[in-house]
């Protein structure tokens, strides 16, 4: 090129300036943009297990569906009854999706998982503690069941950000089918375990703390795909600032 090219040799210069802030930054001779998309990749599979396990927790911690007869005969209900314990699970849903969704785009997004999370699991310890011996109240079963809706059920819309943004193309729609296979994996289980738990204890209170455990899982693993994304998200500020001053 030709330096009296004042244009050019400014271009090239602050070239020579990213490469340095690169290095210094990563210790590595990449352009920033190169290095940022570099630790993404390497970091998917991983990011991707993170989310696959909050689905995995969640999915197995709020289904009961194998359990109707032992929660009819302990809480003395009818089936009717019953059946209200999963309408209040699932009408609230037929709004908050389209305000979470709004929020999401607002606020940020690791916080609202995270709390999202947290509400699933408060939901959960109230459905456990309405079935200990010494309250076995229905009511406070379906407060509780009431709240992990509303919680876990936005769950999957603010995952969904995550995986967006992290996954394109054909990677995209293999991330979503993780997603929902290992949710799957989650009720399949619980379909299992739960009864299983229940003839060995004769219990329902302890086969739902085993499942406040497996929200809590998916807490945990919350807390990790959000510290991973906002880690990125430094090395993607970094990549910005030097274009900006570019």
């Amino acid at each position: 090129f030709c330096l009296n090219d004042t244009a050019t040799t400014d271009i090239y210069t602050r070239s020579i300036v990213g490469s340095v802030r690169c290095v210094q930054e990563t210790g590595s001779d990449l352009k920033p943009e190169e290095e940022y998309e570099k630790i993404k990749t390497k970091r998917r599979f991983y990011f991707l297990v993170a989310l696959g396990l909050i689905e995995f927790g969640k999915y197995y911690g709020t289904e009961y569906s194998a359990l109707q007869n032992e929660i009819q005969k302990d809480y003395g209900i009818k089936e009717d009854l019953y059946g209200f314990l999963y309408a209040s699970y699932a009408f609230p849903n037929l709004i908050s999706p389209f305000f979470i969704g709004y929020i999401i785009d607002l606020f940020d997004r690791g916080l609202i998982l995270v709390s999202l999370v947290i509400l699933t699991l408060i939901g959960q310890a109230l459905f456990a503690f309405s079935a200990q011996s010494f309250i076995l109240s229905f009511a406070l079963l379906v407060v509780g069941r009431l709240i992990t809706g509303i919680g876990a059920k936005n769950i999957t819309v603010s995952r969904s950000a995550y995986t967006s943004d992290w996954f394109l193309g054909r990677e995209l729609a293999f991330a979503m089918a993780c997603g929902a296979a290992l949710g799957r994996l989650g009720t399949s289980i619980n379909l299992i375990a739960t009864p299983f738990l229940y003839q060995k204890t004769k219990s329902l209170a302890f086969t739902f703390w085993v499942s406040f455990l497996f929200v809590t899982i998916a807490l945990l693993s919350s807390i990790v795909a959000v510290l991973m994304d906002q880690d990125a998200r430094r090395k993607s500020k970094f990549y910005n600032e030097v274009n900006k001053k570019e």
